[in-house]
């Protein structure tokens, strides 16, 4: 059985087969924008969690700055398809014969249809989740969580993991999401899932620093979603500083803290780094170290 990776890498290749043949066709270079608002639109489908969700989001920095790039980058590939396909079409001395619609139908094909693919259950290809029936179960408990549109209200997450750990247990819970992330099949559902065990009160009581760090590290390299854990967790280890022995070690949240420098991630990592080393309050520190409170819990990724 063809698993979803393979049917996303035929469905990339339809992809590119689009402005390919445009070239090699002989359009004109006007076609260009076409391509590349196809081909961002095959990224926001595929990867949905790397694009903003809500208007705080699209308003921090490193979010606009990573859709630019984004953009600027996949508009170039189209641009050297283009290119490839032109080249290819003087050298053969060919000027194929097809409707000049039929490259775009092609590509844009490939949008629905990985839409498609995403919501096909695929057993998981990490070795470990291979290894061990306990936790393919648990992987499998956790697809209807998984399937969840990106956008779902907080409530409605909170309600699926109390009922699968009422199922599973709290810890096969945890270690179903983390495997998830690893074989990259989490969607943006799992991720919130995942920051929510890390920062609320009651599922954080469940995470030794161990396991806090290996929740941490699935969602960390996302700025939203950092800032957002920090933010509820400064407010939660000030109000219960017996939380702080649930919390990533002091120092992981300092080396993702200089990781998201000048972003709006960092100065609550900084304070919860500080609120961790000393379990209680905020400890005294250079203001190029730590800098005021966060004003305001952000909306969830």
């Amino acid at each position: 059985m063809m698993t979803r990776h393979r049917i996303l890498m035929g469905l990339n290749a339809l992809l590119y087969i689009g402005p390919l043949l445009a070239g090699l066709a002989g359009q004109g270079w006007n076609m260009i924008p076409l391509f590349g608002a196809i081909f961002l639109l095959w990224l926001a489908v595929i990867q949905p969690g790397d694009w903003p969700h809500g208007r705080d989001e699209w308003r921090q920095r490193d979010r606009q700055l990573s859709v630019v790039t984004q953009s600027v980058v996949h508009v170039l590939l189209v641009v050297v398809l283009f290119a490839i396909g032109r080249g290819l079409g003087g050298m053969l001395g060919v000027l194929p014969l097809f409707h000049a619609m039929l490259p775009v139908a092609l590509s844009f094909a490939a949008v629905p249809l990985a839409r498609l693919a995403g919501a096909i259950p695929v057993p998981a290809v990490n070795a470990d989740v291979a290894a061990n029936p306990r936790l393919q179960a648990a992987v499998r408990v956790t697809e209807t969580l998984n399937a969840l549109p990106h956008d779902v209200d907080h409530a409605v997450i909170e309600a699926h993991m109390k009922a699968i750990a009422a199922e599973i247990g709290a810890e096969d819970l945890r270690e179903a999401l983390i495997a998830r992330v690893k074989c990259g099949e989490a969607g943006v559902p799992t991720v919130r899932a995942l920051v929510n065990l890390a920062s609320s009160a009651t599922w954080a009581r469940s995470l030794d620093q161990a396991a806090a760090e290996r929740v941490f590290a699935t969602f960390s390299g996302n700025a939203g979603q950092a800032m957002y854990f920090a933010t509820v967790m400064n407010g939660n280890v000030s109000a219960n500083p017996d939380l702080a022995s649930h919390c990533p070690s002091a120092a992981t949240l300092i080396a993702r803290a200089d990781a998201l420098k000048r972003t709006d991630a960092e100065v609550p990592l900084r304070s919860l780094a500080a609120r961790v080393a000393r379990g209680t309050e905020v400890v005294a520190m250079p203001v190029e170290t730590l800098a005021e409170e966060p004003k305001a819990t952000p909306s969830a990724a």
